[in-house]
């Protein structure tokens, strides 16, 4: 492996073009949240806004050629990922770097097929058309295979490989640019380049052949741009015209891949009648929903027409612009996955904010049985301000969303209408509906909604769909009104005779998520009650739960578990947690036979506590062993103890296939010197016992086994059927233990 090193060291050093990159790579930093932490580990960027002076397009194009240059060379190595990761490590160690070699990479995987993810970062340069339109040229169609950067290592030999073009997703970053309606429209070459015929293969010296690369923006972050209404709306069309395409386009292999849009720091709080409109055109694009509702919902197989991931985080939201998210969720054919909404609430007069809480309520709410959406994956509330009030007002318009709409409008008074609560259903509206924003025939009409109603039904009657909208519940004095839920605006009334009755069901109350993170909340003694049930309107359905730098007790922990038996990974990382009793005793119920992560980083765990851990995941104090597989316990004071008994637990126990702790402290006072170099010794010992340790094997996943028989399928191969189940049952993949040792702490 040392001449490996050698050679890929060499390799770097007599690039004749990764010069231009000098400086201008770096890894990406992860310190919010977990989801980032796994982004990061994939991730290289390449800071472009470190590139001044004249002659800035001629250094982005250089740029850009070495770095397609060691994208391609990664390409050849990617049946042999040792020698992929010496090569990246020499990446990593060179002076490519910005400030200079990156130390500490354990967490990156150098190995992994994806790696490296990469991100182009244009923050705060000025976006003349002559830039963007070599951004354009660079995306427009697949790259030519240059020679490699030196005679690839010995016995590495390319391949043809079965995909003549590989699609690299790129990740692009125009934060603090100062963007314009007219910089806006540059944009459409960028994330919609020209379909153009390129060759499959390109020879390189050698007679070999490589396989072009096509590089797709699957990531757009434009956060720091006060977008205004004119800016905002060229956004949506673009982002209407991507969905439009993605639709004509899916299955094959040149189709569009933006899946993440980031607008962060972008959205005011002040409304104006062209504002609002806009932010509604901007989230229908990004859900999916065509310009006017124009599009009818269509089935579960033609859905997909969307983003993936969108993060709202850091605008000052109102609960109008809440209203039109939420009701967004409620779109059956959108395909996001991920929102974020993180310090979004802080600004919110108190009044508003309860409305925003509910409208989370409804947005979340089941759909119905045998529905194809299950609904968004991944909710991030991170830092947004959670009192009772809040936590209760989100709990009763789960349980009925109809008196929650009424209260808002004023219809309830102390004689309160008796209401119908319709469950979960659906209803066919008439072509002359008409719409109200209250229950009332003298409240306004929503003759704008009505337009873009009748259009939308007016495109479901050409097809073979019916239009179906979602009804919250009805009215039983006379004339009875129908509550109507408008993806991207919030909800309607109309009265009974302009509604035929759909699809109905009876759901539970409680909120359809499985991924909730809820980091840096207001350290109020409050907020760990209102958090309390807060996550307790989730029905114990949460599969993840992060909680990252909250002023958890043990107790509010535990009062939060009880509800979330289902949990696969918890994250309390920073949480200055002290007594874990309460943890072990979870664990050795049914949480143990769920929870398959656990994130401990940052608290105030002892040796003592380590030494329960241990005992619990050792199997030794219960009759099952918790099924966990990742432990993490860097920045605590275990000690030397500590060490001793993970090394116990490492011994007996193989589903642990990951550790995080700290490094021995090399800052150390003189008087701890020998108490330091014990700890060191002990931690030499868990490294060399249970480092890359094959801890088990398992089966192939279903996915894998089917790319293999297509595999087959395409060549002149005749296997039995034998032969192939024989295969099957012997293959799996290794699962090997990782100790990650972090430094940092004192």
């Amino acid at each position: 492996m040392a001449a490996t090193k050698a050679q890929a060291h060499a390799l770097v050093d007599d690039g004749a073009q990764t010069t231009a990159l000098r400086g201008l790579l770096s890894l990406l930093p992860a310190q919010d949240n977990a989801a980032e932490h796994e982004s990061a580990a994939l991730s290289l960027v390449v800071h472009f806004r470190h590139l001044r002076g004249a002659e800035l397009c001629q250094k982005v194009r250089q740029a850009l050629a070495a770095l397609a240059e060691l994208e391609h060379y990664s390409l050849t190595l990617q049946r042999y990922p040792l020698v992929k990761q010496a090569f990246w490590e020499q990446v990593l160690a060179s002076d490519l770097m910005f400030g200079g070699a990156v130390g500490h990479k354990q967490e990156l995987r150098l190995q992994h097929e994806a790696f490296p993810r990469l991100v182009l970062d244009f923050s705060r340069l000025t976006l003349t058309a002559e830039l963007l339109a070599l951004l354009a040229e660079f995306f427009a169609s697949p790259n030519v295979a240059a020679p490699p950067l030196r005679p690839v290592f010995s016995g590495v030999i390319s391949e043809k490989c079965a995909k003549p073009t590989r699609t690299v997703r790129v990740g692009l970053r125009f934060v603090k640019c100062r963007l314009t309606a007219e910089t806006m429209k540059l944009f459409h070459p960028l994330l919609l380049p020209p379909s153009k015929e390129a060759p499959s293969f390109s020879g390189i010296p050698g007679g070999r052949k490589m396989p072009a690369i096509r590089y797709s923006v699957s990531s757009l972050d434009l956060s720091e741009n006060a977008l205004n209404a004119t800016e905002m709306m060229q956004l949506a069309e673009l982002l209407t015209e991507i969905n439009r395409q993605r639709r004509s386009q899916r299955g094959s292999e040149g189709s569009l891949t933006l899946e993440e849009l980031v607008l962060e720091k972008v959205v005011g709080r002040s409304l104006t009648t062209e504002s609002w409109t806009a932010f509604r055109a901007l989230v229908s694009a990004a859900f999916g929903i065509s310009p006017s509702l124009s599009e009818p919902r269509v089935p579960w197989s033609s859905s997909g027409a969307s983003l993936k991931r969108l993060s709202l985080a850091r605008n000052s939201l109102s609960y109008h612009h809440l209203a039109c998210i939420c009701s967004a969720l409620r779109y059956g054919a959108t395909s996001l996955e991920e929102l974020s909404l993180a310090h979004s609430f802080s600004l919110v007069d108190p009044a508003d904010r309860v409305a925003c809480w509910q409208w989370l309520a409804i947005g979340l709410r089941p759909f119905l049985p045998g529905s194809v959406r299950p609904g968004l994956r991944r909710l991030d509330l991170s830092g947004n301000p959670l009192f009772p009030q809040d936590s209760e007002a989100w709990l009763q318009c789960l349980g009925d969303p109809l008196a929650t709409v009424l209260h808002w409008t004023g219809a309830l008074e102390p004689h309160a209408r008796p209401l119908q609560n319709a469950g979960s259903a659906h209803c066919v509206l008439s072509n002359s509906v008409e719409l109200n924003a209250s229950p009332n025939e003298t409240s306004p009409r929503l003759r704008i909604i009505e337009q873009e109603l009748q259009a939308a039904m007016e495109t479901a009657r050409q097809g073979p769909s019916v239009q179906e909208w979602e009804v919250l519940g009805v009215t039983q004095e006379h004339p009875s009104w129908v509550c109507v839920v408008i993806p991207g605006f919030g909800v309607a009334w109309t009265q009974a005779k302009h509604t035929t009755p759909g699809r109905q069901s009876d759901v539970r109350s409680s909120a359809v998520l499985s991924e909730l993170v809820m980091n840096d909340m207001t350290a109020s003694p409050t907020t760990m009650e209102a958090l309390q049930r807060f996550v307790g309107g989730f029905g114990g359905q949460l599969q993840l739960l992060e909680l990252r730098r909250n002023a958890l007790s043990a107790t509010d922990l535990h009062a939060i578990l009880v509800g979330c038996e289902q949990l696969q990974h918890l994250d309390v990382e920073g949480c200055r947690l002290l007594r874990m009793q309460l943890l072990v005793d979870a664990l050795h119920g049914n949480l143990g036979q769920h929870l398959l992560t656990l994130n401990l980083n940052g608290n105030l765990v002892g040796a003592n506590a380590a030494s329960m851990l241990a005992i619990t995941l050792s199997g030794q104090a219960q009759e099952h062993t918790p099924v966990l597989q990742e432990l993490r316990l860097a920045h605590n004071e275990i000690g030397v103890d500590g060490v001793r008994h993970l090394h116990t637990l490492l011994d007996t126990n193989k589903k642990l296939t990951l550790l995080e702790l700290d490094l021995p402290n090399e800052g150390a006072q003189h008087d701890d010197h020998g108490y330091v170099q014990l700890y060191r010794t002990r931690c030499m010992r868990l490294d060399v016992a249970f480092q890359n340790e094959l801890a088990g094997v398992a089966p192939l996943a279903l996915n894998r086994k089917l790319a293999f028989l297509l595999a087959l399928s395409a060549q002149e191969v005749v296997l039995d059927r034998g032969v192939v189940s024989l295969i099957f049952r012997l293959a799996a993949d290794e699962r090997r233990r990782r100790i990650i040792w972090t430094s940092g702490h004192s």
